[in-house]
């Protein structure tokens, strides 16, 4: 087993709190026009700039053209004109909805960017996790290649940021310690569990105190929930239908070394409660960044069960989870089309990651041109193939309900 790190590191802050709870698989349905009183509508009504941190490459206080409150019922509606700072608009077609870890509703859609057209008209894009028992909104969206949040803050404005894309780093791959493999060998079932045909993973999510305070106790619900909705658009996106990853559980930890090969070794002591309760066939970390020796965006055994990432960072697990899965970055990983795949215009998760797609050879990009090669580079293949193995770390805890809903 091999530790992959995608990125070096860059500082930002850090987080607290959040609760181990049953979660349902449940409920993905095409959305009907919810609330058409704010069909065609803005977005946002106010944007005023704002100083960016040292992750943003901008920043802006918004407000929203729907309001969320705990007594409300209204939602958001399933076409709107998403209105970007300079003046661009984009529009935004909602086509899922879900019940997602903690009771949220999950929102996916297409951003109609420049990218978003001809064999990519229909990609998902575009994140919104709606959390009414925290009162809060929290989104993720690509446009033409620029990676956006918007988050709800202490003083209960929202911020939009513009995040900067994480250093490349190519160069670290570190040997698991003997006790993250003999974890692995422990807790081994003999095949994954099923769910209506689809392989279900369960991943637990365990924040640092420090990853809390930058992310804000009161969006970690609905962050976490972002990161497993960023890897299942992905796989969506790439025609991987036998596999989806399941938020099972999140929890908090003082310990806050960085995004270190050492977080990898002793995350699943710090954590071991939460993850045995809820029966997590993977873990990830979301720990702040820091100055500390060997640190970077992100780190994954490769192939494994545990990750860490650096905290705003929202793309970062789709990579991760993928070294966990087996591949390397542009380069084989455990087999020889384990790799990402970069087609001089669109790169795919794991070899460069700006876009929402594992490569596959059978997907074009909106050039019409393919994000695989069927011999170098199909991580939809390793999926598919690997997705029992997965799926079957340990033995499933939190049942499945509506299993017909999990395909998207």
């Amino acid at each position: 087993m091999k530790r992959k790190s995608l990125f070096k590191n860059v500082v930002i802050s850090a987080a607290a709190l959040i609760t181990v709870s049953a979660v349902i698989y449940s409920c993905k349905k095409n959305v009907q026009n919810e609330n058409p009183d704010l069909a065609g509508a803005s977005f946002f009504t106010e944007m005023k700039s704002v100083t960016p941190s040292a992750i943003e490459i901008s920043a802006y206080q918004v407000e929203l053209s729907f309001k969320r409150d705990k007594n409300s019922d209204r939602t958001i509606p399933t076409a709107f004109e998403l209105n970007m700072p300079g003046g661009k608009n984009y529009q935004v077609a909602i086509t899922s909805k879900s019940k997602g870890f903690g009771g949220v509703d999950i929102y996916v859609g297409t951003v109609k960017d420049d990218l978003a057209k001809g064999p990519a008209s229909k990609m998902r894009n575009f994140t919104l996790i709606d959390d009414p028992k925290n009162n809060t909104v929290f989104a993720d969206f690509s446009v033409d290649k620029v990676n956006y949040t918007l988050s709800k803050r202490d003083d209960n404005t929202f911020r939009l940021s513009a995040i900067k894309p994480v250093e490349r780093n190519d160069k670290d791959a570190i040997p698991a310690s003997s006790s993250a493999k003999q974890a692995t060998t422990e807790l081994a079932v003999a095949s994954g569990e099923l769910c209506d045909g689809i392989y279900i993973i369960d991943l637990y999510v365990g924040y640092s105190n420090q990853a809390v305070a930058s992310i804000g106790a009161g969006n970690l619900t609905a962050y976490a929930n972002d990161m497993v909705a960023s890897v299942n658009n992905g796989l969506a996106n790439s025609l991987v239908d036998n596999v989806r990853v399941r938020l099972v559980g999140t929890g908090t930890n003082p310990n806050n070394p960085g995004v270190v090969p050492a977080a990898l070794d002793n995350g699943p002591t710090w954590f071991a409660s939460g993850v045995a309760s809820t029966g997590a066939d993977l873990l990830c970390l979301v720990q702040q960044p820091t100055n500390a020796p060997g640190s970077a965006g992100g780190y994954g055994n490769m192939p494994g069960w545990v990750a860490v990432a650096g905290a705003n960072w929202t793309t970062v697990y789709r990579h991760e989870i993928g070294h966990n899965l087996g591949s390397n970055h542009c380069e084989p990983g455990i087999r020889p089309y384990a790799a990402g795949y970069d087609n001089g215009h669109w790169a795919t998760h794991m070899c460069n990651n700006s876009v929402n797609y594992y490569s596959n050879p059978d997907v074009q990009d909106d050039q019409g041109r393919p994000l695989g090669n069927a011999n170098t580079a199909n991580n939809a293949r390793l999926w598919r193939e690997r997705a029992a193995e997965m799926s079957g770390r340990a033995a499933h805890v939190l049942p499945f309900t509506d299993c017909s809903s999990s395909r998207q």
